[in-house]
């Protein structure tokens, strides 16, 4: 399972960030989960669940969903 995390902010002082991200990225890892954090639309491709930052808005949003997969699960950072 390819799970990313998109946002454009790469701050460890902001908690959401640094917890919900960064922190949690690393533990996917580290229990053989294919994890990434990604901060350039670009780089959006064949995930299977993509997880949203606070900093990312619903146009934006809307935008990605018709690039991706429909089979990907997306959710947000609340």
């Amino acid at each position: 399972m390819k799970i990313s995390f998109f946002t454009k902010v790469k701050n460890l002082n902001i908690g959401s960030y640094r917890i919900w991200i960064y922190d949690l990225c690393k533990k996917l890892n580290s229990i053989n989960y294919k994890s990434k954090i990604i901060f350039n639309l670009n780089k959006i491709g064949n995930e299977d669940v993509l997880i949203f930052g606070k900093d990312i808005k619903n146009p934006e949003i809307n935008f990605i969903k018709k690039k991706l997969n429909k089979n990907c699960i997306l959710g947000a950072i609340n």
